[in-house]
């Protein structure tokens, strides 16, 4: 009996696996999704606003700690605070 079943059963299988294989190559085939370059590009671009956002903080972080130091100088405190 349960030889019998064997065949049958790998026969499905089979089958299920080339129709599952057959949607997925239908489906990629019809689809117009974003392109690989495309996605690399944007990447790129936003890491590139990051990157000049984040060179504009440093720039005004630098500001604000060359003034504090400045004064620091002035009233005559230790540049290092322990």
């Amino acid at each position: 009996m349960e030889e019998e079943l064997i065949i049958p059963i790998l026969f499905f299988f089979i089958a299920a696996l080339g129709g599952i294989c057959l949607l997925i190559f239908c489906f990629r085939k019809n689809d117009d999704g974003y392109d690989y370059d495309k996605i690399i590009r944007m990447m790129h671009e936003q890491t590139e606003e990051n990157l000049d956002a984040l060179s504009k903080m440093n720039k005004e972080k630098d500001k604000i700690e060359e003034k504090i130091r400045d004064k620091k100088k002035k009233l005559g405190m230790k540049l290092v605070d322990k």
